[in-house]
């Protein structure tokens, strides 16, 4: 099907049926410029690997070859403008960075980057300034098939996170920014079975002095005279 739907907070509507038709696509939002991007996905003759633009209620083609990777792993980077791209299929499971400005895909080589993996939540945090990526899977044939990492992505390079204690390694979780709470948002998942927790993370911005784990944590970590979860810069709440 090509359909778009559209929800309002109570009801779904048809916004056009003239979308391009395929499954298994990645969307991003890019509030700037006021569309939604789609990349890749599989059609009637198998996987494709093209970039669309929803603007209103019109789909335009803007990359008919963009990068070959299928379910990759999006955010939009408000701080840099740009939207960040990583991991995905390509034949197996992916740990390549890609970056969109406008219609151009630009392979990036970060100096530090996560282990491949697609299916990972992953989105901006305002407060932070920076995109967030969350666990993952990492194939079929790997010692561990699901992730529990953290990582952030600064506009060049990624840099990991603290672990999160007893946060669960988990595929296709739902990944947010709550604005109200200032906080990325993790929601469900899947290890084997479906998983139905929410997790918070919160955290001073890269650059300060320290950080720490919520769940768990016993010491001063960032020296701020306060520990664990009533320390209001922990990490994991």
């Amino acid at each position: 099907y090509g359909e778009t739907w559209t929800w309002d907070g109570e009801r779904w509507e048809l916004l056009t049926a003239a979308g391009p038709p395929r499954m298994g696509v990645a969307l991003v939002h890019d509030p700037l410029r006021k569309r939604v991007i789609a990349h890749a996905g599989y059609d009637d003759a198998g996987p494709v690997t093209d970039t669309w633009q929803l603007v209103g209620s019109t789909w335009t083609q803007i990359a008919v070859d963009g990068p070959p990777i299928l379910l990759m792993n999006l955010a939009f980077d408000r701080t840099h403008d740009q939207i960040i791209g990583f991991g995905g299929y390509d034949m197996d499971v992916t740990g390549e960075t890609w970056r969109l400005d406008g219609a151009t895909w630009t392979r990036m080589s970060p100096a530090t980057s996560p282990p491949p993996r697609a299916r990972a939540a992953m989105a901006y945090d305002a407060a932070r300034g920076s995109v967030v990526m969350v666990g993952g899977f990492r194939g079929y044939t790997a010692a561990n098939r699901y992730l529990e990492d953290a990582w952030e992505w600064n506009g060049t390079d990624w840099r990991p996170r603290p672990s999160i204690d007893p946060f669960h390694a988990r595929a296709a979780p739902g990944g947010f920014y709550d604005p109200i709470a200032r906080a990325f948002t993790l929601v469900g998942g899947t290890q084997l079975f479906p998983l139905d927790d929410v997790w918070r993370l919160s955290v001073s911005p890269i650059g300060t002095a320290g950080e720490e784990r919520c769940r768990g944590a016993l010491l001063d970590d960032d020296g701020d005279g306060a520990a664990g979860c009533d320390d209001p810069d922990c990490w994991g709440r």
